[in-house]
């Protein structure tokens, strides 16, 4: 009896994690040369890293980071991050989530990131431009698009058409307009699309009647009429939409 609750206590420790690899030497002095320079860190085997805010990102300071072998979370925003730096991240492994946001980073640097097979989570700063969306085309793995204030058209949106993973995109505030929402109606898994204060018309809602798997649209201040947003909503009654426009009398179509 004892050998069987034996084996079965083996069988849990393997299911529970229990036989975690440890970590090799040299990633145990990469982790400590990095809490030594102050930079916030959660985890063990895998890195969640925090970095915003900081003023002293280097090429060096990433390439020590990289080293590492696992890194799932990289806040780099509002920081003095470059371009050159981010080339440190190409080979990176296992890197789900970068944010970008309050960088000077420019489509330039986003080459570097085009073949992070792994990663589910960007948050854009507001320089990109279209061509920086050629880019990010190329990670088709992308689950959530964070790409509020861009410089981007619907000359970028075509570059999003493959993304068929996307969950959640967020583009408020940007140049897309009617062409642009008709390069992402075949991403079906879509749950949550903001486009608030775009040039989004009438025309474009049209198209969003396919994506059923929306849970929230979000269209203030776009130029689309009462109808039209009641229209969508019978197409799609399951998804709340926030457009800030509703047929006197419906009591907001919810």
């Amino acid at each position: 009896m004892f050998h069987r609750y034996l084996m079965l206590a083996l069988v849990l420790c393997v299911f529970t994690g229990c036989q975690k690899e440890s970590l090799t030497e040299d990633q145990k002095k990469v982790r400590e040369e990095l809490i030594d320079l102050g930079i916030k860190i959660h985890g063990t085997d895998v890195l969640d890293i925090d970095l915003k805010g900081s003023d002293k990102i280097t090429p060096d300071l990433l390439k020590k980071i990289v080293s590492f072998g696992k890194i799932s979370y990289l806040n780099l925003s509002d920081t003095n991050v470059t371009d050159e730096c981010l080339e440190a991240l190409q080979d990176a492994d296992a890197v789900e989530t970068i944010f970008l946001t309050g960088t000077e980073i420019t489509d330039k640097g986003l080459e570097h990131l085009a073949h992070l097979d792994g990663l589910i989570i960007l948050h854009l700063p507001s320089t990109i431009t279209d061509a920086g969306f050629e880019s990010i085309g190329e990670i088709t793995s992308l689950r959530t698009l964070v790409a509020d204030d861009c410089k981007i058209t619907d000359t970028g949106m075509a570059s999003l058409e493959n993304l068929s993973e996307l969950r959640w995109l967020k583009i408020n505030y940007t140049n897309i307009g009617d062409k642009g929402l008709s390069s992402i109606q075949d991403l079906t898994n879509l749950h949550t699309l903001e486009i608030s204060n775009t040039k989004i018309t009438d025309r474009g809602l049209l198209v969003l009647s396919g994506l059923s798997k929306l849970n929230v649209i979000e269209l203030s201040g776009c130029d689309v009429s009462e109808e039209a947003v009641e229209a969508l909503r019978k197409e799609l009654p399951e998804t709340e939409i926030l457009s800030g426009v509703t047929l006197e009398g419906s009591g907001g179509g919810f």
